[in-house]
């Protein structure tokens, strides 16, 4: 009998450990809260959809979206704007 519960224990263990993690870049987005680089390329060209999903940028500001920061980024004339990054996701 300990040998049964032991085996399904490690089963289960096992099970968990192999899983596959969603790939869902929400997911990452608010698992990995480190320094990121916005993904600017995929918003060349488009208008900023208005779901929100705040970033907060290096700068200390929160944006509404990467889009938002990315346009920021992208109309902005100083050299420091150019290089903000996500410091995290969600408001600063």
């Amino acid at each position: 009998m300990k040998t049964l519960i032991s085996c399904v224990l490690l089963f289960c263990i096992l099970a968990t450990a192999l899983a596959p993690l969603p790939t869902q870049p929400q997911f990452f987005k608010k698992v990995l809260k480190t320094l990121a680089e916005p993904n600017c390329k995929k918003y060349e060209g488009k208008k900023c959809d208005l779901n929100l999903n705040p970033v907060c940028g290096t700068n200390g500001r929160t944006y509404y979206n990467e889009c938002a920061l990315c346009v920021f980024i992208r109309d902005s004339t100083k050299k420091s704007d150019k290089m903000v990054k996500i410091h995290k996701w969600g408001k600063c």
